[in-house]
């Protein structure tokens, strides 16, 4: 599933912050194309905003998670694990993707 987002490297002022596009994506990591290397254990939040359905608005969350791979450069393939994301972002995940399959095979 390809969508757009943020990946927030960092914390505080030192944070960075640049867009990225999910190549893969389930409730337990996503594949992305990152214009910047990244290291492997680097700690980062991948911010979403996922499209609600016909009577919700868009949600956006933030799922912490763990680089676990790194392919390529410029850009480069990352893979993440989600590590700590609250429950409630992955559920909302989990229904976003559900509702996008749904809508793929009609």
């Amino acid at each position: 599933m390809t969508l757009e987002g943020d990946l927030v490297v960092g914390s505080g002022a030192g944070a960075r912050m640049f867009r990225i596009v999910t190549c893969d994506l389930g409730a337990g990591g996503a594949w992305i194309e990152s214009p910047e290397p990244l290291g492997e254990g680097t700690a980062v939040t991948l911010r979403l905003s996922l499209a609600g359905g016909a009577e919700e608005a868009p949600r956006t969350i933030a799922l912490p998670a763990t680089v676990t791979r790194v392919e390529g450069e410029n850009p480069c393939r990352v893979a993440l694990t989600f590590a700590g994301a609250p429950p409630t972002a992955i559920e909302t995940l989990k229904r976003f993707i559900f509702r996008a399959r749904e809508r793929a095979r009609h």
